[in-house]
């Protein structure tokens, strides 16, 4: 294994990091920048890292390019898919309510022990129907740190019970 050959981690990288930005260049959408895609990159090559055997007779550069074409595309294949969940569930409650009715009734009840950066990127996105690369400038962080406060406050919200 890398540990028995003692393969260092920071010096690979380092010098696959050409090949990362080549690969996660082919996948750059005005949805996913380049940077969430190279972070991707990097965990296919800590993957590969960990799994590689000297000894198969396979290059390194060569092994990695799997296993970060594979993490770049997963990735992207999650957002293209949680785009159009969102997308579907925001076409039905529109479809099902007039338009008056669905902006009034829209406002979400959050549960008390709801952090206010949840409630504030959950309103801007549902109520405001802003996208997370919107909300990110509002809010000035990076648009994966939206859609980790995105995807917990979803969590705390499905495990939230509202009595009426």
């Amino acid at each position: 294994m890398a540990t028995e050959n003692k393969l260092d981690f920071e010096k690979e990288l380092e010098g696959i990091t050409p090949l990362i930005r080549k690969i996660s260049a082919n996948f750059i959408n005005s949805k996913i920048t380049a940077e969430e895609l190279f972070q991707e990159g990097t965990l296919g090559v800590y993957e590969a890292f960990k799994r590689y055997d000297p000894e198969e007779g396979v290059k390194f550069s060569t092994y990695a390019y799997f296993w970060i074409k594979k993490y770049i595309m997963k990735y992207v294949e999650i957002e293209r898919s949680e785009e159009e969940f969102n997308d579907q569930v925001f076409q039905d409650k529109n479809e099902e309510k007039p338009a008056e009715e669905f902006s009034e009734e829209n406002n979400v009840s959050f549960p008390e022990n709801m952090p206010n950066q949840e409630k504030q990127v959950l309103h801007l996105l549902f109520n405001e129907e802003k996208t997370l690369n919107e909300i990110s400038k509002i809010l000035n962080i990076s648009r994966e740190k939206v859609r980790q406060i995105k995807e917990m406050g979803l969590r705390r919200m499905r495990g939230h019970t509202v009595d009426n």
